[in-house]
């Protein structure tokens, strides 16, 4: 006996317009009355193009999305009398095949409701209603249109439209009715559609809010249009970014522009926020942007919204975004690397080190002319260490980097600073992030007491021609083992340690107390020469036994003027020479260089004497290559020693000697040609004295035919 009744329904439902997938939604009121005291039953309803038709052309809003009407039930329960009373809203889909094939070019349809009680009983209930066509864009419709509004007062509820003749003909609820139709979340908007046609009023649940409506086909639109989302413009500079504003609806409109920005202190504005178009045209509305004068704001993403005052639903809204168009270089980080290419914090003073910049232009323009400067602790000339120069930096990471020589830098924390544009010659986005800087510490490496006093000695510059064996000799003059491994020799002291020329002692290398190291360029030539062997040589390896000293380019000691220093590793110098002709100053050596020297002759230090002048050079004699040099011998003896001149009044001085002695004779001469001396020497074998002559083998012009024949008379007696 339960009944089931569509009591309040629109008899005219439109259907969806242009470029619409969905239809304005609409309100359909059902009662049930006569089943079991709270009996729970399941409820359908949807609207369909033909009565005899189960298949939906519409969605149902179930409270939290729209569905299939079809797939949708809605579980009721009844109130004690067995009745029930709810609005349903629904809307038509014309991707459905019911609404293709039924409603699209029909002009009647029905809504149809179905009730499935718990005891499987189905009551139904249909109602005819008309479609209406909102822009001529069906066939079989009629003519339609909306009527648009927003109460006052936040006044809600259901808002029904009825013709002259008291015909309900649309009926929905006002906003916010928390149903997402695609109109906006205003309290009190509404947008309902009926026939085309004068006379309506609008009812508020039972109120008349308006009278004398007047509904005409067609519906208010708008199109926003940009050319591109990208803009860009200068430091400081305005620009006009045109934006096409058109009235695609079927009736002359007034919008309203509404303009957001993120950019702090941009300024976006236009001309009038509020512009009449007649329909289905358009105009361009200029959007004046106004960067900020602190360039570090460098972009703003820009919100432009539009509406239809006369139906706020109408909206569109277009995103793009302004950029200052200019150069913007950042200092990121700093690396510092050692002589190992390691990455370190800390050297040794006297290291040569590799100071690397990270260095990006995060800006939208090249910067062109770019210098970056490297300081150590303060921004001057004093401290600068160097500088690097692009002709310009694009979008590409850049890795300047320079090396600083710390020789001579003080012990202890310092603060290395990278600059870029230092003069602020180029106009960036941001000029506060054109400085880095990091700390780095520098050990001490000031050589010890004992290795301080190492010296060169020997100083072989100006050889024989076509044997290549200059040499040089280093000596401790200490009682402990000085450890040469890094130390090396160099003819070019004065230069970055990169770029000294030198021969470098091997690891391991221990210079003993009291002894020297002879280094030479051929060791066979100086064995040759001198008759010794040297302990390592460094232009071409013609001993296997011998080993070589690592070279650093060439390194040559010049014939007639020059500088030689041994240094340590970390670019001390530990002993310096200056000779020859040699212009310049150099420290560690205090007065005028040591006099040139003619080819064959050895410069040699006289006692171990360092004074850093050339007094500790200058001698009595002249060492050629491969003249003995014994050492002083100091023995006691008991006799009596003569001197005399040579040959001035040798002669007599040597017949006593000779007449007088009595078990030896010990006789040096450079020759022997007097047949006098020889017969004293005779005299004296008779006497059974015994005679030793040390004679030169090679004296100049060879040995005279005199001397053979004395000779051969001394040996035969």
């Amino acid at each position: 006996n339960g009944m089931i009744e569509i009591s309040n329904y629109p008899l005219f439902i439109a259907k969806a317009s242009t470029n619409n997938q969905f239809s304005n939604p609409l309100f359909i009121n059902i009662s049930i009355s006569n089943l079991t005291s709270y009996e729970n039953s399941s409820l359908k309803i949807y609207v369909t193009g033909e009565n005899s038709s189960g298949y939906p052309a519409s969605q149902t809003w179930t409270g939290k999305k729209w569905v299939y009407s079809n797939l949708y039930a809605i579980n009721i329960t009844v109130d004690r009398y067995g009745n029930y009373f709810g609005w349903i809203p629904l809307r038509l889909n014309r991707d459905y095949q019911e609404y293709i094939k039924h409603v699209e070019n029909n002009l009647t349809g029905f809504i149809k409701v179905r009730l499935k009680r718990e005891d499987g009983a189905i009551i139904e209930d249909s109602r005819k209603v008309y479609f209406l066509d909102i822009d001529n864009s069906t066939s079989n419709g009629i003519p339609g249109g909306f009527t648009v509004g927003l109460l006052s007062e936040n006044l809600s509820g259901i808002l029904f439209i009825r013709n002259e003749t008291n015909v309900l003909t649309g009926c929905y609820q006002v906003e916010n009715n928390n149903i997402d139709e695609g109109f906006p979340y205003r309290e009190g908007y509404y947008k309902i559609s009926s026939p085309v046609g004068s006379g309506y009023k609008i009812y508020l649940d039972n109120t008349i809010i308006h009278s004398n409506i007047s509904i005409r086909q067609g519906f208010y639109n708008l199109k926003l249009n940009i050319s591109k989302t990208k803009f860009f413009t200068g430091i400081g500079e305005p620009c006009d970014i045109p934006i096409m504003l058109e009235n695609t609806g079927d009736f002359n409109d007034t919008f309203q522009i509404n303009i957001d920005n993120t950019g702090d202190n941009w300024i976006v504005y236009v001309d009038s926020f509020n512009i009449n178009i007649s329909s289905h045209m358009k105009t361009t509305i200029p959007l004046h942007v106004i960067p900020p004068d602190d360039p570090r704001y460098k972009e703003s993403s820009i919100y432009v919204t539009v509406n239809s005052i006369n139906d706020i639903a109408v909206v569109s809204s277009i995103k793009f975004n302004v950029y200052i168009k200019a150069p913007d270089l950042i200092i990121t980080k700093l690396k510092i690397y050692n002589e190992d290419r390691v990455e370190c914090t800390q050297c040794g003073e006297g290291d040569i080190v590799k100071i690397k910049a990270f260095l990006r232009n995060q800006g939208l323009e090249n910067a062109s002319d770019v210098t970056i400067y490297f300081y150590y602790d303060t921004i001057d000339d004093n401290h600068l260490i160097g500088s690097k120069h692009y002709d310009s930096i694009g979008r590409y990471q850049k890795y300047p980097s320079i090396k600083w020589d710390t020789h001579d830098i003080q012990v202890g924390e310092h603060n290395l600073i990278v600059l870029v544009d230092k003069y602020n010659r180029i106009k960036e986005l941001d000029e506060s992030n054109n400085i880095y800087s990091t700390s780095f510490y520098i050990k001490n490496t000031s050589p010890t007491n004992s290795e301080s006093k190492i010296l060169i000695i020997e100083l072989y510059p100006y050889t024989h021609l076509n044997v290549h064996n200059e040499f040089i000799t280093i000596y401790n003059p200490t009682s402990e083992n000085i450890t040469l491994s890094g130390w090396y020799l160099t003819t070019t002291p004065m230069k970055n340690k990169l770029e000294q020329n030198k021969i470098i002692f091997p690891g391991d290398t221990i210079l003993k107390p009291y002894t020297s190291i002879v280094v030479t360029e051929n060791a066979s030539a100086f064995i040759l020469e001198t008759g010794r062997k040297p302990v390592f040589e460094y232009r071409v390896d013609s001993e296997e036994s011998i080993p070589q000293m690592l070279t650093f380019k060439t390194f040559i000691l010049p014939n007639n003027h020059g500088v030689v220093a041994l240094k340590d590793k970390y670019n001390h110098t530990i002993d310096l020479v200056v000779y020859g002709d040699e212009k310049g100053l150099y420290p560690g050596w205090n007065s005028s260089p040591i006099p040139i020297v003619p080819c064959g002759v050895i410069l040699k230090r006289k006692d171990f004497i360092d004074t850093d002048t050339d007094n500790d050079w200058l001698s009595f004699r002249e060492y050629k290559i491969g003249q003995t040099n014994y050492p002083l011998i100091k023995f006691h003896c008991r006799g009596k020693i003569q001197t005399f001149v040579s040959p001035d009044c040798s002669y007599n001085v040597l017949t006593e000697y000779l007449r007088n002695a009595t078990s030896s004779i010990l006789l040096n001469m450079y020759m022997l040609t007097n047949p006098f001396l020889c017969d004293k020497l005779v005299d004296a074998l008779r006497r059974d004295v015994s005679v030793t002559i040390l004679l030169d083998d090679s004296p100049v012009g060879g040995i005279p035919d005199e001397e053979k024949f004395l000779l051969n008379r001394i040996k035969t007696n």
